[in-house]
């Protein structure tokens, strides 16, 4: 991943009020051999975030016209909302 600059010193020391949302582009911009985004993934890392909110939805493409190939609905996917702790930490996907 490669983080600019004046986002990488924000990420080094996060302020109490840095969350970080992981939606749809968490599973819609991936590769289709990824099971979730390398990007998210890494972020999340990054941020040793600590999950204070989750929901659970089915995953329905509504704009069929501009799909990426490969990609279908279902299965269900999860969004997160997670509050930036700082340092490296273990994470999910």
């Amino acid at each position: 991943m490669n983080i600019e600059t004046p986002l990488e010193e924000l990420l080094r020391d996060p302020p109490a009020c840095l969350y970080l949302y992981e939606g749809l582009p968490c599973w819609s911009g991936k590769s289709p051999d990824e099971a979730y985004a390398g990007t998210c993934s890494e972020l999340r890392q990054k941020l040793d975030a600590e999950v204070v909110m989750q929901e659970e939805v089915p995953l329905v493409i509504y704009d069929r016209q501009n799909m990426p190939p490969g990609r279908r609905d279902g299965p269900n996917v999860t969004f997160w909302l997670s509050r930036a702790r700082g340092g490296a930490g273990e994470g999910r996907p």
